[in-house]
């Protein structure tokens, strides 16, 4: 028989979702968030899960670990096309747990429930020997974002940039050095990141230009390859490195590659725009003033993910990333 710490996570999760009896969704179960028509209106609905021991970085508070959750679960819907309506809270914790940390983590996550218009209406406590966190989400939306197979030509985009966080863990977990011109910004961002709420109108009306959509939070290079498992073939080809130009000049090559694809926990949106739709979607998103990076396409006849620096050289972003188990 196999230990859960023989398989991992990601096969873990697929061999659950094979378990399963299946019926026809219009968010299929393994994206971001599951969704189904009511009155008119998709619901999309999603929980997530944080372990204290290891989700709290040194220097966080409880009330940022709180938020933390909530914006996770938000995220998720937000990057469907979702906008949250409701929050759900369970928290698990040891018997000698302080009050007062366990008061902080809820006026954390409702302050996150009300930065993204919601409210917590409910949950659960439990006794448990580790300190442990859910949060159920649901949300409406009037589009929805899928995950469908990619297309020759079809275009990558991200919302933001990367490398605050991969920079803020190696700061927090392993006495990195950070540059005093961008150590605030870094930390701001990893100790409470945002999920993009802003962005949902802007989902919606170029909802019908977008082949996929995917939360980031697993890492960007590990999105990317869980975009190509709906494709079962091919590979997507980084040609522009989504970092601020000031991080490039302060940070070395090899370090900044492992933090913008490898960092995680940043909640920007991958989107996979339809070949051709390219400027009808940059428009969009300038209606909104809101930014919209380029920085690739999908390759049929290239297998996995790789960056290509500007001398020509191709470099493979190994698939990996945090797994439990």
């Amino acid at each position: 028989m196999y230990a859960l710490k023989n398989i991992g996570e990601k096969k873990l999760i697929k061999l659950i979702i094979k378990s399963l009896r299946k019926r026809h969704l219009p968010l299929e179960i393994g994206d971001d968030a599951t969704g189904i028509m009511f009155s008119g209106k998709y619901l999309v609905f999603k929980v997530d899960t944080i372990v204290g021991k290891y989700s709290l970085l040194p220097g966080m508070s409880f009330r940022d670990l709180g938020w933390r959750i909530v914006t996770a679960t938000a995220s998720d819907i937000i990057v469907k096309g979702g906008r949250p309506i409701s929050f759900l809270l369970s928290i698990t914790a040891p018997p000698d747990f302080s009050l007062r940390s366990l008061l902080d983590i809820v006026r954390g996550a409702d302050r996150a429930a009300k930065f993204y218009g919601s409210y917590i209406d409910g949950g659960d406590t439990n006794e448990g020997n580790e300190l442990v966190l859910s949060c159920a989400g649901l949300g409406e939306a009037k589009k929805l974002l899928r995950r469908l197979p990619l297309r020759e030509g079809d275009t990558i985009a991200v919302t933001g940039f990367f490398g605050y966080t991969g920079l803020g863990f190696k700061y927090l977990l392993d006495s990195f050095k950070l540059p005093p011109a961008i150590k605030s910004k870094v930390l701001s961002k990893t100790l409470k990141p945002t999920a993009r709420i802003d962005l949902v109108d802007v989902l919606e009306e170029s909802a019908k230009y977008v082949r996929s959509s995917i939360d980031s939070s697993d890492g960007l290079a590990e999105s990317l390859y869980q975009l190509l498992e709906k494709t079962e073939r091919g590979g997507i080809l980084i040609s522009n490195m989504p970092v601020e130009e000031e991080f490039k000049e302060l940070i070395d090559f090899s370090t900044l590659l492992e933090a913008v694809f490898y960092g995680g926990e940043e909640f920007e949106i991958i989107v996979v725009i339809k070949r051709g739709f390219e400027k009808v979607v940059r428009k969009i998103f300038e209606k909104y003033n809101k930014d919209l990076i380029f920085i690739g396409r999908y390759c049929k006849d290239l297998g996995g993910v790789y960056f290509l620096r500007d001398s020509g050289a191709k470099i493979r972003l190994e698939r990996k990333g945090w797994e439990y188990f």
